[in-house]
């Protein structure tokens, strides 16, 4: 907190000699500049960036050659879309369902088509998709990352 509050004031954490937290407030007593109130919101712990967001909620960090991408794993964005699947042993859908309700093996592996790759670029602050199917709209995957993260 001390060093949210030094910053806000411009002056070193070292010059800060007291702090009391009042009922809206900080009252803070600064070396050299004396008594000054200072909003509580000024103290609050700094919010997660969108990038630190993605990751906690199941993207994974690429970083090499000159590129900074977050990409998300098709099966999670799924399962958020409301989409639920079993496979046989060689790994085909033996079936699937959306909402709850069934659907056909090749409508799910369209899905899983149209999510090959889906990524944020930290960069370019964008999003990208890569896919054979347009079973799932580039919007619909993000909106579903947003609404859990």
């Amino acid at each position: 907190m001390n060093a949210q509050i030094a910053q806000h004031l411009n002056v070193a954490e070292a010059a800060i000699i007291k702090i009391e937290e009042w009922a809206n407030v900080i009252f803070a007593v600064v070396k050299g500049i004396g008594a000054r109130f200072v909003s509580k919101k000024v103290a609050k712990a700094p919010e997660k960036t969108f990038e630190e967001k993605l990751v906690e909620a199941g993207g994974n960090r690429w970083k090499r050659a000159g590129h900074d991408r977050i990409y998300f794993n098709a099966d999670l964005i799924l399962g958020w879309l409301g989409y639920s699947w079993s496979h046989y042993n060689t790994g085909n859908i033996s079936s699937a369902t959306l909402n709850g309700e069934s659907i056909s093996n090749s409508k799910m592996k369209r899905a899983f088509c149209s999510l090959s790759k889906i990524w944020f670029d930290v960069t370019a602050k964008t999003w990208h998709r890569q896919g054979d199917s347009n079973e799932i709209s580039l919007s619909q995957a993000v909106a579903a990352i947003n609404a859990n993260i």
